[in-house]
């Protein structure tokens, strides 16, 4: 049975699923509730706090990563060693030389790191979109446009590579949910299980490949979508991808055969009742809402003249809310539509405001030139580089100049690369850990976080 729980924002799709789930684990049935990785830890805590010990052995709380990861412990797929970020970049890195003598367009590119972080980028997305190289090449090849043609064939040449190395000794958690979703059809891992499925806009094709096989094979899948329904919108549909997966989703239940049960329509929006919101949410949807009277509560909008002075009447606002009002720091966020183009205002204001601040942006390793460089260099054919633990440093002639490199920076470069260092990188991420605790300095030089909780002194 498929079944569709669907209904705008804060209208309690999530509260519906979840009690249906937990039901299902009263029941003693196998039950699997599918979310998505950042909801995880708060659906976990949800199910067990609810469910009495033996209720609670019947559910899975799982994201598609974990879900893989339960397949590939069932049925094999994890003794390989995980690729990072950072192997990731030096194996892309070893792939467009192993394929320079190829290139038909990207010869003069292949040296810069920003070339290396833009392939990167697209073979991540074409995994994403189930895209492989063999189906890349084959495109190329029927191209009317010869340069098209050419750079797609780059393209595919350089991602090859960059795949055969992988297999030969790390396992892309990018290639998980594809693989997985094979084991799991072949094995018939979903026979009899109810899966409940919530938090999902799309699904990515490897995604789609896995809930097909629950479609076949399970008992029951129940899916939430927030959308105004199924029939296509006019004009700019919000909703276009929602729609069109559930659209999808329902033909292909109907052609293996599976009962589609009438969609569940949520109408009441219970999270909130404030007018100017709703006001808001009308507008996102195209609609005209009623004019409102008064200030409108909840809703406040500024005009600012450039983007310093939107972070601080914003880290304004946000301290009062603290000092004043009793918030925590951690029932606040700063939204921006683009961090980067934020965070040398947010860096320098929040601290004047005595806010914290935690960005959520990842970095890689090699976009630091001066480990870029030592990595060349080493390359190159030179014995030995240094470097400072924690990386220690600065400049007496430049105030605020920022450390030097990390010791630990170069050691996890070298491991990822293969080299044998005879540094114990874990005792030396605790040991740079336990030197920032006690020598003040300028440490801005390192890149892996050492005050990660696991890096401890043994």
């Amino acid at each position: 049975m498929f079944r569709l729980i669907l209904g705008l924002t804060g209208t309690g799709k999530t509260t519906e699923i979840f009690l249906r789930a937990m039901d299902c684990a009263r029941q003693r049935r196998r039950t699997i509730l599918l979310v998505p990785e950042q909801f995880s830890f708060q659906a976990e805590r949800t199910v067990y706090t609810t469910l009495t010990g033996e209720e609670a052995l019947s559910i899975s709380v799982l994201s598609f990563s974990r879900l893989a990861e339960n397949i590939f412990r069932a049925w094999g797929g994890l003794a390989k060693k995980r690729l990072t970020d950072t192997a990731k970049l030096v194996l892309m890195k070893l792939a467009v030389e192993e394929m320079k003598d190829t290139l038909q367009v990207y010869q003069r590119q292949r040296g810069r790191t920003s070339f290396l972080q833009t392939m990167l980028q697209t073979v991540e997305e074409l995994k994403q979109s189930g895209t492989y190289p063999e189906e890349l090449s084959a495109i190329a090849q029927e191209l009317l446009d010869p340069q098209l043609a050419k750079k797609l064939g780059d393209i595919a040449s350089i991602y090859g590579a960059y795949q055969a190395m992988i297999h030969r000794s790390y396992s892309d958690p990018l290639d998980d949910i594809a693989q997985s979703a094979k084991l799991a059809e072949e094995h018939r891992y979903f026979e009899g299980a109810s899966v409940f499925i919530d938090g999902f806009s799309f699904f990515s094709p490897p995604q789609r490949q896995m809930v097909c096989a629950m479609l076949e094979q399970g008992e029951e899948v129940c899916l939430s979508f927030t959308t105004d329904g199924l029939s296509a919108g006019e004009g700019i549909d919000i909703f276009a991808d929602q729609k069109s997966t559930a659209q999808r989703l329902i033909a292909y239940a109907r052609e293996h055969f599976v009962p589609v049960a009438a969609p569940m329509r949520l109408l009441e929006n219970r999270r909130t009742t404030v007018p100017a919101l709703l006001a808001v949410e009308q507008l996102a949807r195209g609609e005209e809402p009623e004019e409102l009277e008064g200030e409108g509560e909840g809703l406040y909008l500024f005009a600012a003249q450039d983007r310093f002075e939107e972070v601080r009447h914003a880290a304004a606002q946000m301290a009062k809310l603290v000092r004043e009002e009793g918030w925590r720091y951690r029932e606040l966020a700063l939204v921006c539509r683009d961090l980067a183009d934020y965070q040398t205002a947010i860096r320098s204001i929040f601290p004047a405001y005595g806010l914290p601040v935690f960005m959520d942006q990842k970095e890689g390793a090699l976009s630091r030139p001066v480990v870029a460089l030592a990595c060349a260099a080493l390359e190159a054919g030179v014995s030995g580089v240094q470097a400072a633990l924690g990386g220690l440093g600065g400049c007496p002639f430049a105030p605020g100049a920022s450390g030097n490199t990390a010791s630990e920076d170069l050691i996890y470069l070298l491991d990822q690369l293969g080299v044998e260092t005879g540094v114990d990188f874990a005792k030396m991420l605790a040991t740079a850990k336990y030197q920032r605790e006690r020598v003040p300095g300028s440490y801005s030089g390192h890149h892996i976080n050492i005050n990660a909780p696991q890096c401890a002194l043994g």
